[in-house]
């Protein structure tokens, strides 16, 4: 550790990553996972998005990225997940992001919807199931987990 690192306490180390942090890089079944996955998306108070891959209801493969206040991406190629479903043997594919500070509501942006067209249409030719969620806190703190598509009126 050098000098400035140890004078304001600072360390070397990475933090663990998101999926390993709240329990999301193991095989399990999707009520444990969206627990645990929106639990993270709280506490981390930016936002995150969770792509999982999914098979006879067992998610069996994750990607998270946590970003900024405002704003968050998936940390993998959209145009890749046909391949890798085909590989995992998976069914579904789910994507959450959260949009946190909601004050218990929250919808869907304009992009959050192009974005899930785009990739349930390219998605189809793999015959892949897609669904996009929002995460947010309802009014009395309990944890929201809402499907929306590329529809305007969803």
């Amino acid at each position: 550790m050098g000098f400035f690192s140890s004078l304001f306490g600072l360390s070397n180390t990475r933090r663990p990553s998101f999926k390993k942090m709240y329990g999301l890089d193991i095989e399990q079944d999707i009520f444990s996972f969206e627990k645990k996955m929106a639990s993270g998306m709280f506490n981390e108070g930016k936002e995150v998005h969770v792509t999982a891959f999914i098979r006879k209801s067992q998610v069996i493969k994750v990607y998270a990225t946590i970003g900024t206040t405002y704003s968050c991406r998936s940390s993998s190629n959209f145009g890749m997940w046909g391949i890798k479903a085909v590989g995992l043997k998976a069914t579904h594919i789910h994507s959450y992001h959260n949009h946190p500070n909601t004050f218990g509501k929250s919808r869907a942006s304009p992009k959050d919807k192009r974005s899930h067209k785009a990739v349930e249409t390219y998605l189809e030719q793999w015959d892949i199931e897609y669904k996009s969620f929002l995460v947010y806190q309802g009014w009395l703190g309990n944890t929201v987990i809402s499907p929306y598509s590329g529809s305007i009126w969803s």
